[in-house]
């Protein structure tokens, strides 16, 4: 009798062993690393959203990045000393890295990078050109006020434009922009 068969079936038994062994490493593989990314996602997710709350909370508490805000006068608008800064009257000022609109006048770099530089303390990806601080009046202000401005508008900070990149093979080339995240708060400090 010839060992032949029987060493040639343990051969093939070992190579399809070896063939089933690759493909449930490759799914097991696949699998564990998906739920890697899942949890990235979350925990990038999570702290874009915690750096937008105290990007809010610091523009609403400092002064204003739009340095035409700073001394708004409400008296033409409010049609005399002491009366309510109606809400139609200031249209919404966006600030971002370039500057604000309208009657925003001139960004203020310094409290504006330091609202980045704190956001980026949470959230080290983010950098200037990802956000925007936008002021919209919202009828809360007494026109007269002779140290400041006549309107207490509600404070927007933006995080836009942060790409996610996953780490699951086969999906790498997946990446995808965040969607945009925003925390409004009324300003404190208005000068």
């Amino acid at each position: 009798m010839s060992n032949a068969p029987p060493f040639a079936a343990r051969q093939r038994q070992a190579g399809i062993s070896t063939v089933e062994f690759a493909f449930t490493s490759l799914l097991f593989f696949m699998l564990l690393f998906g739920i890697i990314d899942f949890a990235r996602i979350a925990w990038e997710f999570n702290s874009a959203a915690k750096a937008t709350q105290l990007g809010a909370r610091l523009a609403s508490v400092n002064r204003m990045v739009a340095t035409g805000l700073r001394t708004y006068d409400g008296l033409a608008a409010a049609h005399g000393n002491g009366r309510a800064v109606p809400a139609g009257s200031v249209a919404e000022v966006r600030c971002d890295n370039t500057g604000c609109t309208g009657a925003g006048g001139a960004i203020d770099n310094q409290v504006f990078t330091t609202i980045v530089n704190r956001m980026s303390n949470i959230y080290g990806r983010i950098g200037p050109a990802n956000v925007v601080v936008i002021y919209r009046h919202a009828g809360l202000g007494i026109a007269g006020n002779p140290v400041g401005s006549d309107i207490f508008p509600m404070v927007t900070v933006e995080l836009r434009d942060l790409a996610f990149q996953p780490v699951t093979p086969g999906l790498t080339f997946a990446s995808f922009t965040m969607p945009a995240f925003a925390t409004t708060m009324n300003a404190e400090n208005p000068t």
